[in-house]
């Protein structure tokens, strides 16, 4: 594989059945507003989906009892977020 700077990285935003621009910077996104799915072009033609690798979150807040501080978790996400 060529590996490929990404600069001057342009966002587009259309429907899915939109036709996605072709002869773009390298990296560039299109945003499919009515699937949701981020697309991105690896070789400024052909795009792919932009898969977001986040497995988990998990949210917590420090609250302080007296003087003693505790750690509660408010909510957690696992899996495909």
């Amino acid at each position: 594989m060529i590996v490929r700077l990404m600069t001057n990285i342009q966002r587009y935003v259309g429907l899915s059945t939109d036709t996605k621009p072709t002869s773009v910077p390298v990296g560039s996104r299109f945003y499919e507003y009515d699937t949701r799915i981020d697309n991105i072009t690896y070789d400024g033609t052909n795009w792919v989906e932009f898969l977001y690798d986040i497995k988990q979150i998990h949210v917590t807040k420090t609250l302080i009892k007296g003087t003693e501080p505790i750690s509660v978790n408010l909510f957690s996400f696992t899996g495909a977020i």
